[in-house]
C-alpha cells in the first residue's frame, strides 16, 4: 500500500494576512475549524508564526503592509 500526499493549491500573501487576522490579544493565532491547516505552517516556515502560534514582529509587519 502506498500513501499519496495531497495536492495543495499555491498559497498566497493574501490567505496568508487573513490567517494572521485570526489573533486575539495575547498575540496568539487562532484559526477557525473550517481554515486549513496548511496555512498556519506555511506562516510558520515564513517566520510570521513562531512555533507557539504567536505572531512574531515579522509577521505584524506582514500583515500591517497587507492590511486594507
Amino acid at each position: 500500500m502506498t500513501v499519496r500526499k495531497q495536492k495543495t493549491a499555491p498559497i498566497n500573501e493574501s490567505q496568508l494576512a487573513a490567517v494572521l487576522e485570526y489573533r486575539y490579544g495575547d498575540g496568539q493565532v487562532y484559526l477557525p475549524r473550517n481554515a486549513p491547516r496548511n496555512l498556519l505552517s506555511e506562516a510558520v516556515q515564513r517566520g510570521l508564526v513562531d512555533a507557539e502560534g504567536y505572531l512574531t514582529r515579522q509577521g505584524r509587519m506582514f500583515l500591517a503592509s497587507h492590511s486594507v
